[in-house]
């Protein structure tokens, strides 16, 4: 055998191994499809791939049914949904409408507030000058209701004094009428004499004649009871005195510059004047 047998030899055996190895690799790696395929008992292996795709199938169906079932639960919820957003929608739209009309309302109370305010402060400011008005009529009631009180005071008065007067005219009617039976009685005793009435002696005053005072316009002029009846004539003069307390106290004197009848009009002589002359006081002639 040469050398090209020889190593033909040598790779045949090479070769044998080496399909011999592929052999063993081959029958190591076979596997029985069927079983793999039908395989239903899980105790000795693995469950085949029908059994395997039944239950998929199986389960496939079952989730189909779920789906179903969630789709129809969704399309219930959706439509739920759908309608409880639709009445949200409608509460919302009549919230809103009356939240339009609450402020539609908040704004008519604002304005009317702030009417009511400017309103009450006008007010206040009425109450002020009403105030200041009442304490100003307070304070004019007091003037006035001072005013009344002296006013009465002196209505008290002039009516005491008017009493005085009436009781002094009454008083001199009485002597006035004795006074004219006097001068009758005296016109008759000067016709027997001879004499003529009415034509007395002016040139001096009877004296002792007494009068009252019945009047004071001014401190320099008086006016009394007596007149030319009482043979007065301008330019006499007569001494005042007043009776207080049962005494008699000298005024001072005063002297006729107009006469009447039965009254006459005096000026004060400043040179004897002792205290003002009232009404009331009396006088009594005097020599000149």
């Amino acid at each position: 055998m040469n050398l090209v047998g020889k190593i033909f030899t040598v790779l045949i055996f090479i070769m044998s191994i080496v399909f011999a190895a592929l052999t063993v690799s081959v029958y190591a790696t076979h596997k029985n499809y069927r079983y793999v395929l039908l395989n239903e008992d899980t105790s000795t292996g693995k469950l085949g791939y029908k059994p395997r795709l039944e239950q998929a199938l199986d389960e496939n169906e079952r989730l189909l049914d779920q789906q179903e079932e969630l789709r129809k639960f969704n399309k219930a919820e959706l439509e739920a949904k759908i309608d409880a957003l639709s009445a949200l929608e409608n509460t919302n739209s009549q919230m809103q409408e009356k939240n339009t009309a609450l402020k539609k309302q908040l704004a008519e109370a604002n304005q009317k507030a702030t009417q009511a305010v400017a309103e009450l402060n006008i007010s206040q400011q009425t109450l002020a000058g009403l105030r200041g008005q009442n304490v100003a009529l307070r304070k004019d009631i007091l003037a006035a209701r001072t005013e009344k009180d002296s006013k009465h005071a002196l209505v008290v008065e002039l009516t005491d004094d008017l009493h005085q007067e009436k009781l002094m005219v009454e008083q001199l009617g009485k002597r006035n009428q004795d006074l004219l039976k006097d001068l009758s009685d005296a016109r008759g005793h000067i016709i027997k004499l001879g004499g003529t009435p009415g034509k007395p002696d002016l040139k001096k005053p009877h004296v002792g004649i007494e009068g009252i005072v019945t009047a004071t316009p001014t401190r320099e002029t008086i006016e009394i009871s007596i007149g030319s009846d009482d043979s007065l004539s301008t330019g006499h003069q007569l001494d005042v005195t007043r009776t207080a307390g049962g005494q008699a106290s000298y005024v001072g004197r005063v002297e006729v510059i107009s006469v009447r009848a039965d009254a006459a009009a005096c000026k004060v002589l400043p040179q004897w004047l002792k205290k003002p002359i009232q009404r009331g006081d009396r006088v009594t002639t005097v020599s000149k």
